[in-house]
């Protein structure tokens, strides 16, 4: 999601599309707190600014620094996937080399791959398969959402379907 204008206040657009201008729409359902992003806006928000005046630059700067660390860590996850992933199977090694975050993101892009959303996948399977990945113990498996299974065999992690082995 790409949110251009979290930096820039109501205020400033306002006086941009003036000095322009332009007449912005009103969305009448922004003014109510009904939903939590409207409640946030709405009520937390001015409360939080009472505390620190600056909270909304303070905020912004973090998720300029939480993008650029988010772009950092698809990077490097996905410089593993080259290096160690064949479209179904994942070099343990490979994954081993990596720190936890970038493993954890791994792990979802290969579940994402294997069953088409990472809906479900909670970080409680993340850090198991991770504890799998680790043993790296020949035959043992692990279930996962969306009835898909993750599986080690000889240093290899695999995560999809059930394979009938019939």
């Amino acid at each position: 999601v790409i949110r251009p204008l979290l930096c820039v206040s109501k205020g400033d657009i306002l006086r941009f599309c003036e000095e322009a201008g332009l007449r912005p729409r009103h969305d009448e359902t922004n003014d109510v707190p009904d939903c939590l992003r409207n409640s946030v806006r709405l009520e937390l928000m001015p409360v939080l600014r009472e505390y620190n005046p600056g909270i909304i630059q303070h905020l912004s700067g973090l998720a300029d620094d939480m993008a650029s660390i988010s772009d950092m860590l698809h990077d490097m996850s996905d410089d593993v996937m080259r290096r160690g992933y064949d479209g179904h199977l994942m070099s343990i090694g490979c994954l081993n080399e990596a720190s936890e975050p970038v493993k954890s993101e791994v792990i979802r892009q290969m579940f994402r791959h294997a069953a088409g959303t990472s809906d479900g996948l909670s970080r409680t399977h993340i850090r198991a398969i991770i504890r799998l990945a680790n043993r790296a113990q020949t035959g043992e498996a692990l279930d996962l959402p969306h009835g898909m299974i993750a599986h080690v065999s000889y240093g290899m992690l695999s995560i999809g379907p059930p394979v009938d082995e019939n």
